[in-house]
């Protein structure tokens, strides 16, 4: 099954959330989770926005997610085009460095020899010409981007990363899915995050609790 940006299904979110011994929220409706979330590029975009079918519960590492569909609106004055992104987002336990991770395309290679900064990993060539890694500290982001994340990330494509010190996001850009993709969405995300955290990878969903 493949990302479907063009879904217009609504996911059995509640059969979901009970398989996995999550909440559920149908919608942000205090638009809470959406303010959490207004300093990311992500969030900063359009019009409309609107954060709903929401699983919520707390990782093997005591830390709270919420896995969401994100919609808002772009309008060009003659048009308009609504997008919908799932995100999965980390409240942080312990805070991390400030940074932002995209996939790299023409433009950013281009952008290097004007100066673009990148922050590259000689050992990890497949990551580095995959992504790039923009942060203010570099060196405090080169110390939690460990083996372990550098090695998933190499061969697993696409990921969009950001992090504000005390959140942190992930998401595939554009990539709105159908139920059965729900769940490999947060296990993915789910198991970089401790990966990237320095712990063992989560294996089993099961473990995951409210």
């Amino acid at each position: 099954m493949s990302w479907n940006i063009f879904s217009n299904r609504i996911p059995g979110y509640q059969a979901i959330a009970a398989r996995l011994n999550l909440s559920f929220l149908e919608e942000d409706q205090e638009r809470s989770l959406l303010n959490d979330h207004r300093g990311f590029k992500l969030f900063q975009r359009g019009g409309g926005k609107k954060i709903k079918y929401i699983l919520y519960g707390n990782t093997t590492l005591s830390e709270a997610f919420q896995a969401f569909l994100y919609q808002f609106t772009i309008s060009t004055g003659k048009s308009a085009h609504t997008y919908r992104q799932h995100v999965y987002s980390v409240m942080l336990t312990q805070r991390l460095p400030s940074f932002t991770l995209r996939p790299e395309n023409l433009f950013h290679r281009i952008g290097k020899w004007f100066g673009l900064k990148d922050i590259n990993f000689n050992d990890y060539p497949e990551f580095s010409n995959a992504y790039l890694l923009k942060a203010t500290r570099e060196d405090e982001v080169r110390s939690i981007f460990n083996d372990q994340i550098l090695g998933f990330l190499s061969y697993e494509k696409g990921w969009w990363i950001e992090c504000n010190g005390s959140r942190i996001i992930y998401f595939k850009h554009g990539k709105s899915m159908d139920e059965e993709m729900v769940e490999p969405f947060i296990q993915v995300a789910t198991s970089m995050h401790s990966l990237l955290v320095g712990k063992k990878p989560i294996e089993d969903l099961t473990n995951i609790s409210r």
